[in-house]
């Protein structure tokens, strides 16, 4: 990432007067890339999770002024204060003006070493006030950008602004051509400028014109984008226009940002020490839950209790196997085994056999029919309402 921006990087000038012309190769990719958000990939970057850290590259130190200037649009006053002009027989003036200069100087080369921005609006809907005006000065820096890693993509930390860019030292380069020669020259910070005064600049004025109401003429992305209609009505009464050097500044600076890295070689590597967050799970417990899932195990366990009493009778230990109990009701498949033998003694007796629970009949010369566990070739389903032999 570098810190520094080359003389003539962003725009180009043409003829004999220098006049600003169109972006520079590399800028116009990196202002491509910002206005669709493209996403900046790090590969191996060596974070896993989120990092946060700071880094190094060119930006800007910014310093901004605000006063207020009287207004009065009301029907039949004269604008004494500001620009009154008059529009089909009608006094209006201006409500809204945004515009983007090369730092100092104006759109010619001159020495400019950053851009400033000038914004006048009025910004309530009262007809009679004061219009904010707002100039903010943006100087060439090496800055410290807050940024933040996530999943290989970089991007500077949400939330922050251009105040919370640390600047370490002024850069102090100009806006001179790299020739002297007529023809084609470059600019450091024209490409800047004809990128954001492409969106960011605009003027309105509103004119009282009596029965209709207000006529209102923005001009210019920014006079529109800005402007605020809260009644939704169509005669101008109520409208205003909120700030947009904010968004200004926010703009170039992350230009300036995507500039710094795109401009990145070998010989600016830069080692970050980073802060490093991963998501990880946290259990709470909740205690009201654990006392009423440990009251109902332990009603649980007390209701069971009293159906295994008087299992130390038996003798020996005991299962709820099937194969033990068909035995312990003289199931015909275990007639031959021995009533005490535990259950894998019973297993290795039985062996393999299918088996089924049904209608079997006891035996060939009653010919009675009881319900239990026979031969699995030998046993019938039992039917619903007939009879069988029992106790």
């Amino acid at each position: 990432m570098s810190a520094h921006i080359p003389q003539g990087y962003t725009g180009v000038v043409t003829g004999r007067t220098y006049n600003l012309a169109y972006l520079s190769r590399d800028f116009s990719q990196v202002v491509r890339e910002y206005n669709n958000q493209v996403p900046i990939v790090v590969a191996d970057s060596g974070c896993a999770g989120t990092c946060s850290g700071r880094f190094r590259g060119s930006g800007f130190s910014v310093r901004c002024s605000e006063s207020g200037q009287e207004y009065d649009f009301t029907e039949g006053s004269i604008q004494a204060n500001v620009s009154t002009v008059p529009y089909n027989g009608y006094l209006g003036g201006t409500t809204f003006s945004s515009t983007i200069i090369l730092s100092p100087g104006t759109q010619s080369i001159g020495w400019a070493d950053g851009i400033a921005t000038n914004v006048s609006y009025k910004s309530t809907g009262s007809m009679k006030g004061s219009l904010s005006l707002r100039y903010c000065e943006m100087k060439s820096s090496v800055v410290e950008y807050p940024v933040i890693l996530i999943n290989n993509t970089l991007s500077l930390e949400p939330g922050s602004s251009i105040a919370d860019d640390r600047v370490l030292s002024r850069d102090w380069g100009d806006d001179r051509p790299e020739n002297s020669t007529e023809g084609s020259v470059s600019s450091t910070y024209g490409g800047l400028f004809l990128a954001l005064n492409g969106t960011m600049t605009g003027t309105a004025s509103m004119y009282w014109n009596a029965a209709v109401g207000y006529d209102v003429f923005p001009k210019g992305a920014a006079a529109i984008n800005y402007l605020v209609n809260p009644a939704d009505q169509g005669k101008g009464e109520g409208i205003y226009w909120t700030d947009p050097s904010p968004d200004i500044v926010a703009a170039a600076r992350e230009l300036m940002f995507r500039s710094s890295l795109q401009l990145g070689t070998s010989s600016t590597l830069q080692t970050v020490n980073a802060t490093v967050a991963r998501q990880t799970n946290v259990y709470r417990t909740d205690y009201l839950f654990v006392i009423l899932a440990t009251a109902v195990t332990a009603v649980a366990v007390i209701v069971t209790i009293p159906t295994l009493l008087g299992t130390w009778t038996f003798g020996r230990k005991m299962t709820l196997s099937p194969i033990e109990i068909a035995k312990a009701f003289h199931s015909p498949q275990l007639a031959n085994c021995d009533s005490n033998a535990e259950l894998t003694v019973l297993s290795q007796e039985v062996g393999h056999r299918r088996v089924r629970y049904g209608a079997v009949m006891e035996d060939s010369a009653s010919a009675n029919t009881i319900l239990g566990i026979g031969p699995e070739k030998q046993v019938r389903k039992p039917h619903r309402g007939s009879l069988y032999e029992g106790c």
